[in-house]
């Protein structure tokens, strides 16, 4: 494998020699115009044995990302392979150069954007097919979409305001992230926000999760990747763009709570990574916020909202001999894999708040909320954040507000203390331990009097 950095170009086949076969784009071309479409003829005398030639562009979406140029060098066939690309400037990112480098290109290979499943319905004018499949879940009022288009320039005020109205509320914010990808964006979003408008000392911000250190220190060391005005905004000596003044980061949910401790109880925002809310810190805080109607969960990643997938049940032994609601529930999901399902069968469970991998119905106390435990027939083939978007869409699809409560479905691992043999075995092991430490330490004491007596 080789690692290429935009724009490099590799060529195939490779030498076997060894000879590196990578050069930079720009370079290879006769003119060296950087603004001239990448559709000239890759050739000199390191190239003329060769066959294709490989070259990635930024794509923009998340720091790393690319697409690919492959061009044949007998013909200057170029076909374009653009899996995810974002046209727009952000604030870590310059956007992609698709519309410059894809201008001539004989094919694009990619998939289309923006929202899909139910969620893509609602913005989309209806056909007489929609009209047809979709009749008692969609209203449609006329040929217009149920929701207006979001403008792009009014997506990170949106933003914003929802999220201080239920600050301002005493309520608390929750945003499901990835751990590493698009959450760089909300972080400098949030963070000049909270600078410009000194929030601090009123409302917490916070990134909770166990890599957050390790994305930002990584982030801090990939600024030549990024949107330009963040280096120069670290050229001129002004500050590091990710030093993140206002974002408290913590690894654990303890440390979260010791933040919120510290600050007499602030209302708080919270960045948590688990997008699909089936894990992680994000699980955990919708467990101990989702009772309290002030607080606010804001979905930030609908391509997240997708089936668990076989991997899911496997791993945690909920799939019983009947599949998880029925084999035509299972393979409407699969078939739904980049959206949520649109069909006459609803995804959510009647009855359910948390997941236990139990056979019998209990009921707990958990910080304030009932947990009731499900039979594994009764989980959902959906993440949670599938679920909580799916009652969203379901409601503006008739024209309604969301319901004030929502029943969802949520993994929460429970592991039965030690018992049987298995305790019978821990508990002769940590003897055993025990008992090479006393030998350790009196073998200690006495080299330490040898060397006394010498």
């Amino acid at each position: 494998f080789r690692t290429l950095k935009s724009p490099q170009t590799f060529f195939l086949p490779a030498d076997d020699d060894g000879e590196d076969d990578a050069m930079d784009a720009e370079s290879s071309n006769n003119n060296n115009n950087p603004n001239q479409s990448s559709k000239t003829i890759l050739h000199n005398s390191k190239t003329s044995n060769k066959l294709l030639a490989i070259t990635p562009h930024l794509s923009g979406h998340v720091v790393g990302g690319c697409y690919w140029v492959l061009k044949q060098l007998s013909d200057d066939t170029e076909i374009i392979l653009a899996p995810t690309y974002h046209h727009a400037k952000e604030k870590h990112l310059a956007g992609s150069s698709l519309h410059k480098f894809g201008l001539n290109a004989d094919a694009l290979l990619t998939m289309p954007g923006g929202a899909r499943g139910l969620l893509g319905k609602l913005y989309k004018p209806p056909t007489p097919k929609d009209k047809i499949a979709l009749k008692g879940i969609i209203k449609y009022k006329g040929n217009r979409p149920v929701l207006a288009p979001p403008l792009g320039n009014r997506s990170e005020a949106e933003l914003i305001e929802s999220i201080m109205a239920a600050l301002r509320r005493d309520g608390n914010v929750l945003l499901p992230t990835d751990a590493s990808g698009r959450v760089l964006e909300l972080l400098l979003v949030l963070d000049r926000h909270w600078e410009r408008q000194r929030l601090g000392g009123a409302y917490n911000l916070c990134w909770v999760g166990p890599m957050c250190l390790n994305t930002l220190e990584f982030a801090r060391s990939q600024l030549e990747w990024m949107a330009a005005p963040l280096g120069a905004q670290f050229d001129s000596q002004r500050g590091h763009p990710f030093a993140l003044k206002s974002v408290k980061i913590c690894s654990s949910i303890g440390e979260l709570e010791g933040v919120i401790e510290r600050s007499n109880g602030n209302p708080t925002c919270v960045l948590a990574s688990g997008a699909s809310m089936d894990h992680g810190p994000a699980r955990d805080l919708l467990v101990r916020w989702g009772n309290n109607p002030d607080n606010l969960i804001m979905i930030t990643d609908s391509t997240r909202c997708v089936p668990r997938g076989d991997v899911w049940f496997k791993r945690h032994g909920s799939r019983g001999a009947a599949g998880i609601g029925g084999s035509d529930k299972q393979s409407a999901a699969k078939e739904n894999e980049s959206g949520l399902i649109v069909g006459n069968k609803p995804i959510l469970t009647t009855a359910t708040s948390v997941v236990e991998e139990t056979t019998e119905t209990t009921t707990e106390e958990t910080d304030g909320s009932a947990l009731m435990a499900l039979q594994s027939s009764d989980v959902s083939a959906y993440t949670t954040s599938s679920q909580l978007l799916y009652a969203w869409c379901t409601a503006k699809a008739a024209n309604q507000e969301m319901a004030d409560e929502v029943a969802v479905d949520v993994h929460v691992p429970h592991r039965a203390p030690l018992a049987g043999e298995e305790l019978r075995a821990f508990l002769a092991g940590e003897e055993e331990e025990r008992r090479r430490l006393r030998v350790e330490e009196e073998r200690k004491a006495m080299m330490k009097e040898i060397e006394l007596a010498r």
